[in-house]
């Protein structure tokens, strides 16, 4: 009886694994991976270190795991864009004003997870820097099949390079996402995100 009662004391306890996702997404977004220690990850999490290691391996895991989540609960609106506006323009558009709207607000640190912190943390650490390669060009795919798709009449141009077009039409949300973690107000952000699809769209004028 007392074997097993050592043995229950020192399993970890269960925990919601979605609700600690997004509270070490908080934390890592705020404090950048190397400010986030696993003291301060824990305490927000509402677990102890053995729970941290027995469900995530270790920081990284965490770390990596959190990019998902972050992907999966607040990037993911940038998407809807893309798929619902008929015009590319307007899904362009769309697209880098709700990477403002992501990056630029009162609800949650400013900046990009990914951008911000992943791509800082990926110059020490290779694993994160495929996961950083990986989501960029993902959105960088996704983006040129949007571009290269039938305009259906449309009086807009013909992106002759979907895929030049989409790594600057990336580029210009790393930037917008950069510049909110760097202070820029969400008023600041919006209009540069108008410059951007008006330099894109019309280059000469």
């Amino acid at each position: 009886m007392e074997k097993k009662s050592e043995r229950t004391r020192g399993r970890p306890p269960a925990f919601n694994r979605e609700a600690a996702l997004d509270s070490a997404v908080q934390v890592f977004w705020k404090m950048g991976y190397e400010g986030a220690s696993i003291g301060k990850l824990t305490n927000a999490m509402s677990i102890n270190p053995p729970s941290l290691y027995a469900a995530f391996g270790n920081k990284q895991g965490l770390f990596l795991e959190a990019i998902d989540r972050y992907v999966e609960t607040v990037t993911s609106t940038q998407i809807a864009p893309l798929l619902e506006e008929t015009t590319l323009r307007n899904a362009i558009s769309g697209y880098l004003h709700q990477v403002v709207r992501c990056a630029a607000t009162d609800h949650w640190p400013t900046g990009c997870l990914v951008v911000c912190v992943a791509t800082e943390a990926s110059e020490r650490d290779e694993i994160v820097r495929q996961k950083v390669t990986k989501l960029a060009g993902d959105a960088e795919v996704f983006i040129a099949k949007r571009a290269a798709a039938p305009t259906n009449g449309s009086s807009e141009p013909r992106i002759d390079d979907p895929k030049k077009f989409a790594r600057l039409a990336v580029a210009a949300g790393q930037s917008l996402a950069t510049r909110a973690r760097g202070g820029a107000s969400a008023a600041e952000l919006h209009e540069l995100a108008d410059d951007f699809v008006s330099r894109l769209f019309d280059p000469s004028g």
